[in-house]
């Protein structure tokens, strides 16, 4: 028989009380921190424990239609810089913000400075016809050539001066600018803007308010 590993024999106390499933008023109030916390932005709920069915979300008192219940915090979270050629989305939570127009815009007009999340690739549109045709036999396929925008189409749209049919019924919060001023960063509301920078925005920030901020912590 192998001889324990003499880390575990030492420490054999420690151990085993650290494996100690904790007691059912310790789970409690564990989760009532949870709950608690100021980062969750929750009230009106509470985590209780069913002996057959584990653990589960109930409402202490009644809730509007719309009503934000439990906002928790991811652990982590990035965008990859190809993504953010294709959509502008918050910093801190990644919620698509501004507009369907300026969406679709800022895309379009990205796409003409020649700017891609797929340098390089060759971006075709594929028609179920084009399937067949394929399924068919051997055929030979080049890029579809893209039919040319009308001018200033695509800035339009992100200014706002044109609207697409039914983006109403998608609305989106308005974009809100970095405290440090950098540009790079944009939220979907104060609170997002906010938590990121508490959280590490203001340390990567380049602005010109974050260099000031900093200057008078040095």
């Amino acid at each position: 028989m192998e001889s324990d590993c003499p880390i575990d024999a030492e420490l054999r106390s420690e151990i085993s009380a650290l494996l100690i499933p904790p007691s059912p008023a310790q789970v409690d109030e564990y989760l009532d921190e949870l709950i608690k916390s100021s980062n969750r932005h929750c009230h009106g709920i509470k985590v209780k424990q069913n002996g057959e069915l584990g653990k589960g979300v109930y409402a202490d008192l009644g809730f509007k239609e719309g009503e934000l219940l439990l906002k928790d915090q991811m652990l982590v979270g990035l965008q990859h810089s190809s993504n953010k050629i294709d959509c502008l989305v918050c910093s801190f939570c990644f919620r698509f913000i501004g507009s369907v127009e300026l969406q679709i815009g800022r895309r379009l007009y990205l796409q003409e400075l020649g700017v891609s999340a797929s340098q390089g690739c060759c971006q075709t549109d594929y028609s179920s016809e084009d399937e067949d045709s394929r399924d068919s036999g051997p055929s030979s396929s080049s890029c579809k050539e893209k039919v040319p925008l009308p001018k200033g189409f695509a800035e339009s749209l992100m200014k706002g001066g044109l609207k697409l049919p039914y983006s109403d019924k998608f609305p989106l919060p308005p974009a809100v600018l970095c405290h440090g001023g950098c540009g790079e960063a944009y939220y979907c509301s104060k609170l997002c803007a906010e938590s990121d920078w508490d959280l590490s925005h203001s340390l990567l920030c380049t602005g010109e308010k974050s260099k000031q901020s900093l200057g008078r912590h040095l």
